[in-house]
């Protein structure tokens, strides 16, 4: 199976163009998703890794003698990472300071407008469901402070992921817990941190059976444009929304 890869390109009239893969970036499982802070210039970024845990065997029978033995497990793991663009390359790649790959995944990182909030998906201890939507501020020395859970108006017992805020504040994310058409739906809410507006499903055609995610919106937005990963079965389609799918963004915002 090949495996997922971060690439640059430009979108020049809803038509993708100019794709360059981010080599100084890219390891060599799952990378992605990402985002980039344009003030900053910093790239936060996911990175699937593997790692190796020791597991012991259960004995079936617990009235009889059994050998104390554990075997090695291999588990994927999710880590964000940073990289400063500097003179046109990604360079100080940095961990997340909350990467804990021995215990949970942390990932599809996401920024406020400002740049001060970063919301991130994990599996964490004391979350709401199988995958929680995190925030951490950040601090004056540009650290992240501690993260805290986006509260169970956006987190459900399933799984919440693939947050994306646009550039009026507004968090869209996929979720498999809330009401929907199948599989993960596309979601908006708005607010900030944990105080959020009940979800709404952006429905056909954003929605399918099928797992949606992974939207996101172009400088273009200002006209309603905005792309979508749709992963259909076992393939995985990217679509440029345009016309019919601006209106229909355009009426569902202003609904």
């Amino acid at each position: 199976m090949p495996f997922l890869k971060l690439y640059e390109a430009e979108i020049i009239d809803s038509v993708i163009k100019n794709i360059k893969l981010l080599d100084s970036i890219n390891d060599a499982y799952h990378n992605g998703p990402a985002v980039f802070d344009e003030d900053a210039q910093v790239l936060y970024f996911t990175k699937t890794i593997t790692v190796e845990q020791k597991q012991k065997k259960l004995n079936p029978d617990p009235t009889s003698w059994f050998p104390d033995k554990s075997y090695n497990v291999v588990t994927d793991r999710l880590e964000i990472y940073s990289a400063k663009l500097i003179d046109g390359q990604f360079v100080e790649i940095t961990p997340f300071q909350y990467n804990n790959k021995k215990e949970y995944s942390v990932g599809h990182p996401t920024l406020s407008p400002d740049g001060n909030i970063l919301y991130f998906v994990s599996d964490m201890h004391g979350g709401v469901g199988e995958t929680d939507i995190y925030y951490c501020i950040k601090n004056d020395d540009g650290t992240w402070d501690t993260p805290q859970n986006a509260g169970d108006i956006i987190n459900t017992p399933s799984k919440e992921m693939f947050p994306v805020i646009e550039k009026n504040g507004d968090l869209y994310f996929s979720s498999d817990g809330h009401s929907g058409m199948g599989g993960l739906d596309i979601f908006r809410s708005t607010g900030s941190e944990a105080t959020w507006s009940e979800p709404e499903n952006l429905k056909h055609p954003f929605n399918s059976s099928k797992d949606d995610f992974a939207i996101l919106f172009t400088e273009e937005a200002k006209q309603d444009f905005s792309h979508l990963t749709v992963t259909m079965d076992k393939e995985q389609t990217i679509y440029i929304a345009s016309n019919i799918f601006h209106r229909h963004l355009h009426q569902f915002l202003l609904h």
